[in-house]
């Protein structure tokens, strides 16, 4: 017989590390690089897929990670040009993916580098990077097998830029341009006459009319389409035809040849039309998987009839602050949209009981609803409870439902993942007992406000193993006897919201440091029983990223900036503005070179959340 250690020998690197990839949780995979030298190099070998956090230290990495294709250095907080030099020249030929997003620091000559010497590029992330400009953009053209583009709030790029990219990526699948506020009709439709092989695209916050948008319709081969807050879509009745016998009559016109949306499978048009009717039903509807009205004004319920009756493939619709529906459009989805899964209604405030429960009854399908701040009751839970694949659901501001309303949806939605109870303050310790005993899957709670809760939930989300993040802002009766609990019990936790819990000390915010070792993010803000220590444990977490520490009145400065400097991995750190000229330059430059933003902020102080609670 073999022994474990012969029996791994057995094995070549290759099937290893497909073994390794059957490892779900991440930090086992971590674990697995610890057990020998060979599992530590065997990882590396075949690992294609990396984040780094600090640019100073590529050259090694990528030397050691041959097969790297996807390199994430969105965490950098600077990216200078001689470091696209090195990726380019070390991981280049290779290099399939690259996101650069929210990194300043590099020029057109560092995207120079990576045109050159990266042929192999297929998607490039530069979403939020501010100073990208029509420069950038003709260097980005000569990336002729880019398939996807993200550039998301790159406000410097015009339509001659945009032009640029078009005629160069003539392969792009993938464009995003939100809030490239300087992008108008021009650039869009140059898009459409040369990007043929276009599958998303997203325009929002753009100033594009319905003239680009009727030459992006012709694109066959389009499935996602994004338009949220473009305003000048309906300016005039050539841009949007609303007042037509035929719907697509104008469009057809300008463009020359009939409107397609065929192929198109989902469609998000938040806060772009200011009515929603017939105009929207597209001939290729049947296809439809998923279409987003959020925000958009004049959505009435003969508008959504005339929209979704024929979109009987319907999976996702999102009608946010859709102010004038009733009860009418729940019985219309209820009729046509068995097949749905996801239904966005939050703030939809004439919905009534009789609607909700009609969604409940007849969408036994869904996997995610989103009530919050609408009229749900008890009885409405119990018809919900109906839905026993439910995932996702969100209560928030739901000042009408009780533990009973919850015991419906624990006694039956076992698969459970998330829920969002935000200020739904008649909830009690029972409503928790019964989400935490019957839905095990439990992820992310957010409990925040629930003014009544106390230990006693945290003792029973204690069961839930894998929580990862957990939002309980301004529960005055939790204490550290909680708190321990929990962190003993949900060891994967990652985020952790404790604002204003006065009664949480340091050795409670200590069990935390001690018991959830991939705790990355937390906010201690208002806890004024916190002193030195209890920050100085928590934010030595081997993997913290973003703290949030505002007005910790028992914690002084010197610890504060020790806190700072002990946590190597912070990217972001939010204190209140009165501390910033406390604050020594050292500190400053320690946490600049490390790449953790500070955000300073002026909120108001303790006894003034005494006066007004609800802060």
């Amino acid at each position: 017989m073999c022994t474990r250690k012969q029996c791994f020998d057995l094995l070549d690197d290759y099937l290893l590390s497909m073994i390794f990839q059957m490892v779900g949780d991440p930090g086992d995979r971590l674990s697995l690089r610890l057990v020998c030298k060979r599992f530590l190099t065997v990882q590396i070998s075949f690992c294609d897929k990396l984040q780094v956090l600090r640019p100073h230290i590529l050259s090694s990495v990528l030397q050691r990670y041959t097969e790297l294709k996807h390199l994430d250095l969105s965490l950098c907080h600077q990216v200078q040009d001689k470091d696209l030099n090195v990726v380019a020249g070390i991981a280049g030929p290779r290099l399939q993916s690259l996101n650069l997003s929210c990194v300043s620091g590099f020029t057109d000559q560092g995207l120079m580098c990576l045109a050159t010497r990266c042929t192999a590029l297929k998607s490039l992330d530069l979403s939020n990077c501010l100073l990208i400009g029509d420069e950038e953009m003709s260097t980005i053209a000569g990336m002729a097998n880019l398939e996807a583009l993200k550039l998301s709030n790159c406000r410097g790029i015009t339509d001659d830029g945009l032009v640029e990219v078009a005629k160069g990526c003539a392969k792009l699948q993938t464009l995003c341009l939100k809030s490239c506020s300087s992008i108008a009709d021009a650039g869009v439709i140059a898009v459409a006459d040369y990007c043929k092989q276009l599958q998303q695209l997203d325009l929002s916050l753009t100033e594009v009319t319905g003239v680009g948008f009727s030459r992006v319709a012709l694109l066959k081969t389009l499935k996602t389409l994004t338009m949220a807050g473009c305003h000048h879509l309906d300016n005039n009745e050539i841009s949007w035809p609303l007042r037509r016998s035929d719907p697509f009559m104008g469009w057809t016109r300008m463009a020359g040849e009939p409107m397609s949306f065929t192929s198109l499978d989902v469609v998000k048009l938040n806060e772009a039309c200011t009515a929603i009717g017939s105009e929207l039903a597209f001939p290729g509807s049947r296809v439809l998987r998923e279409l987003s009205l959020s925000k958009c004004r004049g959505v009435t319920d003969e508008g959504l009839y005339a929209v979704i009756k024929g979109c009987s493939n319907l999976e996702r619709l999102d009608l946010t602050c859709c102010h004038a529906i009733t009860d009418k459009s729940m019985w219309v989805i209820a009729r046509f949209c068995k097949k749905l899964r996801s239904l966005n209604m939050e703030s939809c405030s004439l919905v009534t009981e009789q609607g909700i429960s009609l969604i409940g009854l007849h969408c036994p399908l869904l996997e995610e609803l989103n009530l919050t701040e609408c009229n749900v009751n008890d009885q409405c839970l119990e018809k919900v409870a109906n839905c026993k694949g439910l995932k996702v659901l969100k209560l928030a501001i739901c000042t009408s439902i009780t533990d009973v309303g919850l015991q419906y949806i624990g006694a039956s939605c076992h698969d459970l993942r998330e829920i969002d109870l935000y200020r739904s303050t008649e909830l009690g310790d029972s409503s928790i007992e019964a989400l935490a005993s019957g839905c095990p899957n439990l992820s992310v709670i957010n409990i925040s406000y629930c003014s009544k809760l106390t230990d006693a939930s945290l003792y029973s989300l204690s069961k839930l193993h894998e929580l990862t993040s957990l939002d309980m802002r301004s529960l005055l009766k939790v204490t550290c006897d909680g708190v321990q609990a929990l962190s003993s019990g949900c060891r994967k936790l990652e985020k952790v919201d404790m604002k204003r819990c006065l009664a949480v000390m340091d050795w409670g915010v200590k069990a935390l440091a001690e018991n959830c070792v991939y705790l990355r993010q937390i906010c201690l803000s208002y806890c004024w029983m916190i002193t030195d220590d209890g920050l100085l444990a928590i934010s030595s977490s081997e993997h913290m990223e973003n703290m949030s520490l505002l007005h910790l009145e028992e914690v002084s400065v010197k610890a504060l900036e020790a806190a700072l400097r002990s946590g190597y991995n912070l990217v972001k750190v939010k204190l209140s503005a009165h501390l910033r000229e406390e604050f020594s330059q050292e500190t400053f430059q320690v946490l600049t070179d490390r790449g953790c933003r500070i955000k300073w902020l002026v909120k108001p102080s303790m006894d003034h959340l005494f006066v007004y609670p609800s802060h």
